[in-house]
């Protein structure tokens, strides 16, 4: 690069600098929808639910169905990537700071978080066996037995 052109320098170096842009830019909404599915039970006549309420079930601030069977959520391991994106999407936080308001809310007596499955086969077990069942699973997960529900909202 030092004997080419100063012309030629700043082509290579704006296309470089795009591409970087680029790959950082961060994940469109609807591509980090895209990495999850949220299901739940059949039985269960809810075919949508937006960010906010979805957020609201899984930090257990609703604990009802609006047909008043018991909501009862699932979740992915702490480490797992899918429920990190989860997070970051429905919570507007990261997987840690979502760990870190479970312990605090243990420490005060304030609730203790979904039970844990050890991957998608669990989670899609859980909610199959449970009709107030809900949960989340990657995007190549086998979701027969359960209903995936669209996400809406910012």
């Amino acid at each position: 690069m030092p004997g080419w052109p100063r012309t030629v320098r700043r082509v290579w170096l704006a296309t470089l600098l795009a591409a970087a842009a680029i790959l950082l830019e961060p994940r469109a909404a609807g591509q980090e929808a895209a990495a999850f599915k949220v299901l739940v039970n059949l039985s269960n006549p809810v075919e949508q639910l937006s960010r906010e309420h979805l957020s609201k079930i899984f930090l257990k601030q609703i604990d009802r169905w609006e047909a008043g069977l018991r909501v009862a959520p699932v979740n992915q391991p702490v480490d797992s990537r899918v429920r990190d994106v989860f997070s970051r999407y429905v919570h507007h936080r990261s997987g840690s700071r979502i760990n870190a308001f479970w312990q605090q809310q243990i420490y005060s007596g304030g609730g203790v978080p979904p039970p844990e499955r050890t991957g998608d086969p669990e989670v899609l077990e859980f909610v199959r066996s449970h009709r107030g069942g809900i949960g989340y699973v990657s995007p190549a997960a086998d979701t027969r037995g359960t209903k995936v529900v669209s996400i809406s909202g910012n």
